[in-house]
């Protein structure tokens, strides 16, 4: 933005000079004219231009700590009226982020983009929370017809793809993204299976991130934010877990430093030496799946603007039927969220849309038969019968 300020007063001032230059020597008026009206034309073009580059690359919005726990943990000011799915029981996870956001956001001026690794089992809201942090960070509501405005402002690119590909394709794809946009969120997913040969190409942005050339031209990293994905040694992490709920510790309660034994012992990730926060993952017990299920239902009500009667009762049978929980861990489901919400369409959600259909609005009530299946029934109808 500044290098486009500057670059129009320049233009604007040698400008003027030839236009007093031209009056000297007795050029037409009508020429002058003509001059003056070429210049503030194209002034105007390059002053919207500008606004148009800053209106789809703006910097992150700022948050205190209290709004973005809030924001994460109750969807609050994010997403659309039917995203009803916050994160869910990861408390390390929301105390870290929303600790990283806030003084992020409160530093236009820092020299060095934060760094953060959400590491945990597969399927417990990583890759949800990056979705979550976009955002908190890009805008106040993500919705759908808003994703290619904003999409200039965040990249995802997962290792797994990486095989094969020129040592210098990573650091040319994060060169890419920032130069389209310096406050922009980059997700690196799969950090373990990061070719060693790309992770060495890519250390200059992070020991040079105000500047670094990557093919002859200039890159600023240090108004980034760089979100890293892993599920490398998750079970140590699953172990942590079970012994601290064991020792009567409340999942809520929990914080990084709970776990400094288990990060210990976890293999170095490739560029793990610039990692600022390590985001733990904790798997999900009975309570987190509870939650979730009767979060979709509500989903399920807003989306197809219907009233669903349900007990407690119901869902916990659905969980306790069709859930696998962990055999060397019994505390946790063996299923992440991703599973879990199979399951929820197989044994609730199908039944809910075949009977509500097309219809819009109205009451249904879930029902547990004789035979331990859910039927869901349409007051209205019943009635009538």
């Amino acid at each position: 933005m500044m290098v486009l300020n500057n670059l129009l007063l320049v233009v604007v001032v040698v400008t003027s000079v030839v236009v007093v230059c031209l009056c000297v020597e007795g050029a037409e008026g009508s020429l002058s004219s003509w001059v003056k009206n070429t210049i503030t034309t194209a002034a105007s073009k390059a002053k919207s231009k500008a606004t148009d580059l800053f209106s789809t690359c703006p910097p992150f919005r700022k948050h205190d700590y209290t709004t973005i726990v809030e924001m994460l943990q109750t969807n609050k000011g994010i997403g659309d009226k039917c995203d009803l799915v916050p994160i869910i029981g990861q408390s390390v996870a929301v105390d870290i982020v929303a600790s990283v956001l806030s003084r992020a956001t409160e530093r236009p001026d820092r020299i060095k983009p934060p760094v953060l690794l959400l590491f945990g089992p597969p399927g417990l809201g990583k890759t949800f929370m990056t979705r979550k942090i976009k955002q908190v960070l890009l805008r106040s509501r993500f919705m759908e017809n808003e994703e290619k405005t904003f999409k200039r402002n965040h990249e995802t690119i997962n290792c797994n793809n990486l095989k094969g590909e020129n040592d210098k394709y990573l650091l040319r794809a994060i060169a890419e993204q920032l130069r389209k946009c310096k406050h922009s969120i980059i997700v690196i997913e799969e950090l373990q299976l990061l070719p060693k040969a790309q992770a060495d190409q890519v250390r200059p942005i992070f020991d040079h991130p105000q500047h670094v050339l990557v093919d002859g031209l200039p890159v600023d990293a240090s108004k980034a934010l760089f979100l890293f994905t892993s599920n490398q040694d998750y079970k140590l992490l699953t172990k942590m877990t079970t012994s601290l709920l064991k020792s009567g510790k409340r999942r809520s309660e929990l914080r990084i430093g709970d776990f400094e034994n288990t990060l210990n012992k976890i293999e170095s990730f490739p560029l793990s030496g610039y990692i600022d926060h390590w985001l733990a993952f904790m798997p999900a017990t009975r309570n987190e799946i509870v939650e979730f299920m009767t979060t979709l239902i509500r989903e399920d009500e807003c989306r197809k603007d219907i009233n669903i009667l349900y007990s407690l009762e119901i869902v916990e049978h659905v969980v306790d039927k069709y859930v696998v929980f962990n055999r060397d861990y019994p505390l946790f489901s063996k299923n992440g969220f991703r599973l879990l919400e199979g399951v929820y369409a197989t044994k609730i959600g199908n039944k809910v849309s075949a009977t509500v259909k097309n219809q819009r609005g109205g009451s249904f009530r879930l029902e547990l038969t004789a035979r331990g299946n859910i039927e869901c029934i349409s007051l209205h109808d019943h009635d009538e019968m």
